[in-house]
């Protein structure tokens, strides 16, 4: 009978410190097995850094691909696919774990050497990723083909899960659902002090990049409409890095027209994000589709709850596993404005629903740990192959 494995090596093209939620599943996931002192290295792009809370038993070893620059360009695929083909001894009996859709293209080159550069096979899809390649003939052979060949397919919702199987069905003993809580290993700051007065502002929170499908403009717009009477009672505050210049351009320009303080702190530093929430009364995050670009989850709405935040949210892709409407947060219609201003006035009007919210949310979030993923994700003592289907779990609570 093979040997149970004892190697994970994580590939993303996305990692600290430029990070959005696909390297957040790397990284909490390498700190988790980490956790348990077993061999974990993740390949990442040139510069990568270990992250903010990776420290003591959390930390892993990381190697950065010279000259990767973390894209989905063919030059950047092949400098991939060539530094794991060079080092594969280090693959080649160990669980790998293609953690990011970038990733994922490189090894859909990978997949035709004569020695494949894995003993177990793992990928993540995040969600917009699924139609991309389904549209495109060359990248659904060469999904198609590597899923096949794969032990495991993690996805990140429900909505996710039904894109890929109206796909390929065939897929379904494969697929297991599941997502944690990022920034778990952080201690949670205490609520900043705040006055009873009427005249203090809440505070509105949105993390994410400034980019079209997180919706800035949109929460924006929605704000410009609210009554007078609210505007004088709020203040916009967004976290997030600057990846579309163009688009910031039209926010940073509606921003100043709102009619309410709006902060811009650009991209801040794990500790400085926990105290950016600490800091806030709401959470929003109005994603909305652009093209085929759909929100596959939004971890940040979990991070939120988390920090027992009410959440405003669209209900667009795999937001409703992240934000349950009426119990950890209000979610409208993408395009009704009107309906997202109608929950935006009913939770600054109401501590008290605020802070139900906030509490279930909490609750809800306490629910799924990185250390739980890791543990039913890799399934270390197994041998070599799965022998058995897997359950597809859901992520209603």
């Amino acid at each position: 009978m093979p040997e149970p494995l004892q190697m994970l090596r994580i590939v993303t093209h996305e990692h600290s410190p430029r990070k959005g939620g696909a390297g957040v599943v790397a990284e909490q996931l390498a700190m988790a097995v980490a956790r348990q002192g077993r061999d974990v290295e993740v390949w990442a792009q040139d510069g990568a850094v270990l992250p903010d809370e990776a420290v003591g038993a959390s930390k892993y070893a990381l190697h950065a691909v010279p000259k990767l620059r973390g894209t989905r360009n063919l030059p950047c695929l092949v400098r991939m696919v060539r530094a794991i083909h060079a080092d594969a001894s280090s693959f080649s009996d160990a669980i790998v774990h293609v953690a990011e859709p970038a990733a994922v293209e490189a090894f859909f080159y990978l997949q035709w050497f004569p020695r494949k550069p894995w003993k177990r096979l793992i990928l993540t899809v995040h969600g917009s990723e699924i139609r991309r390649w389904r549209k495109n003939p060359v990248n659904r052979i060469l999904f198609s083909k590597l899923a096949e060949a794969s032990d495991r397919i993690h996805v990140l919702s429900n909505y996710n899960a039904k894109e890929i199987l109206s796909w390929m069905p065939g897929l379904a003993s494969r697929l297991f659902m599941a997502y944690g809580v990022p920034n778990a290993e952080l201690a949670l700051p205490p609520k900043e002090e705040r006055s009873d007065s009427s005249n203090r502002r809440t505070v509105l929170l949105c993390v994410g990049r400034i980019h079209p499908r997180k919706g800035q403009l949109y929460l924006l717009q929605c704000i410009n409409g609210l009554p007078r009477a609210y505007k004088d009672r709020i203040e916009v505050r967004f976290v997030g890095q600057v990846v579309k210049d163009g688009y910031n351009a039209e926010v940073s320009r509606l921003a100043s027209q709102c009619g309410c303080p709006v902060v811009f702190a650009g991209g801040v530093s794990s500790e400085d994000l926990m105290r950016a929430y600490a800091g806030a009364d709401l959470f929003a995050m109005t994603s909305v589709p652009v093209g085929d670009s759909i929100e596959g989850l939004g971890l940040v709405y979990l991070e939120a709850s988390r920090h027992r935040l009410p959440v405003l949210a669209n209900r667009t892709g795999g937001v409703e596993d992240a934000v349950l409407d009426g119990v950890t947060g209000l979610l409208s219609e993408v395009g009704d404005a009107d309906g997202f201003r109608h929950n935006l006035m009913r939770l600054i009007d109401s501590q008290a629903l605020c802070s139900g919210l906030g509490a279930a949310g909490r609750l809800h979030v306490a629910n799924h740990t990185w250390d739980d993923v890791a543990a039913r994700l890799y399934h270390f003592d197994e041998p070599t192959r799965l022998a058995d289907a897997l359950d597809f779990p859901t992520a209603r609570v």
